[in-house]
């Protein structure tokens, strides 16, 4: 008898070995440093160099493995259809780049590890609940929707700390976290029965851009800016669609959590 559609689920021996490839990339990103060459290039009056290396080369493989292995996980879903393979791509994909950033940043060590394990944990609810989002009939869908928005949000977060730890330029911060913005409004509003059209995701792109442009030489730390950056999201992907008051007062205690962070360092000695 084959399974009713508001049963499905991933095939455990489909989800182990595309979870342990994955996992497998993400431990050679930060084992395997390889040097590479470097391309300096000029914008204007500003000069910066982009290094060719492993890690570069192995993000590019996450994706393909993230395609690959994304279609032939939800191939053995009944409401499957390949021509929207790409919006249950992009989470994932964005995902594993983000958990790519921490783990670079971080020291090898027991956080190092712990980390890993939380992101390949988030990992796979994140594929549970694009493969149960396949069918909005399904009794499961709000849940898959409500930890696909907690997921996108946090690795959101996780993404804008790396960057910031790791003491990226301004020409790479901004557009970097502005496109991550706009991947986590897109495939949020997918979600949506009528999603809006491209043109809404350009204010995400300009609000976030913009921001995190405007905050990147405050005196912020790695968490507290992170806060600051997720609270506007936050309250941007509901509100471009609809006035909603809910989302704007959890950005406003983000915002006041990222303060209270960032007051040793507004309020110490310069």
């Amino acid at each position: 008898m084959s399974t009713p559609v508001s049963l499905a689920r991933p095939a455990m021996a489909k989800l182990s070995p595309f979870t342990g490839l994955l996992a497998l990339t993400l431990v050679l990103t930060r084992l395997v440093q390889l040097p590479g060459p470097r391309r300096t290039l000029s914008l204007g009056q500003v000069q910066f160099t982009v290094a060719l290396n492993a890690a570069l080369a192995l993000a590019a493989l996450l994706a393909a493995f993230t395609v690959v292995g994304m279609d032939w996980l939800l191939r053995d879903h009944p409401a499957y259809h390949p021509r929207r393979l790409g919006w249950h791509v992009l989470l994932p994909t964005f995902g594993l780049w983000a958990l790519e950033a921490v783990l670079l940043a971080l020291p090898l060590g027991p956080m190092w590890w712990f980390t890993l394990g939380v992101g390949l944990v988030a990992l796979v609810v994140v594929l549970w609940a694009e493969f149960i989002a396949l069918d909005p009939q399904d009794p499961r869908a709000l849940t898959a929707l409500w930890a696909l928005q907690a997921v996108a949000y946090g690795l959101y977060l996780l993404l804008a700390l790396a960057v910031r730890a790791a003491s990226w330029r301004l020409a790479f911060t901004a557009p970097w976290l502005a496109l991550a913005a706009w991947v986590v409004a897109r495939r949020l509003w997918a979600l949506r029965p009528h999603p809006p059209r491209w043109g809404t995701g350009v204010w995400v792109l300009l609000v976030m851009g913009h921001l995190s442009a405007a905050w990147f030489y405050a005196p912020l730390g790695p968490l507290a800016y992170a806060l600051m950056l997720v609270g506007v999201l936050y309250a941007l992907v509901p509100n471009l669609l609809e006035p909603q008051l809910e989302p704007v007062w959890t950005a406003l205690l983000l915002w006041a959590l990222a303060l209270v962070l960032a007051w040793p360092p507004l309020g110490g000695k310069g």
